[in-house]
């Protein structure tokens, strides 16, 4: 449910300070509203962030990315997918970026 709220406060930009918020609150998740979250986080319209919780194309769009991670063998976040590499765990910015520049190289690009 956290995913769909996650995803509900994106629709309004204000995906990152939801994001942020509950995991700086993750003791809370369960007993906190998402609704309240969302006012929290700067969510404006939160009569339509409730109407999003419920929408269907929400969670169809979910089951979709938990499908596509699948297929491509990611079992958690972060992971980083570079042509037919996989990287789980968190890398440094300037990692991904040397790596994407090795594989353009590499490429011929």
């Amino acid at each position: 449910m956290a995913a769909i709220a996650s995803e509900c406060a994106a629709v309004q930009g204000r995906f990152e300070a939801f994001h942020d918020l509950l995991y700086a609150e993750q003791t809370s998740i369960g007993l906190v509203r998402y609704t309240e979250f969302a006012a929290r986080a700067g969510v404006v319209d939160t009569v339509a962030f409730g109407r999003c919780l419920s929408d269907p194309a929400i969670r169809t769009r979910l089951d979709e990315d938990r499908a596509a991670a699948d297929r491509l063998g990611v079992r958690g976040t972060p992971t980083v997918l570079v042509n037919s590499q996989r990287f789980a765990g968190g890398r440094p910015a300037d990692w991904i970026a040397n790596l994407v520049r090795t594989e353009l190289a590499a490429a011929g690009r």
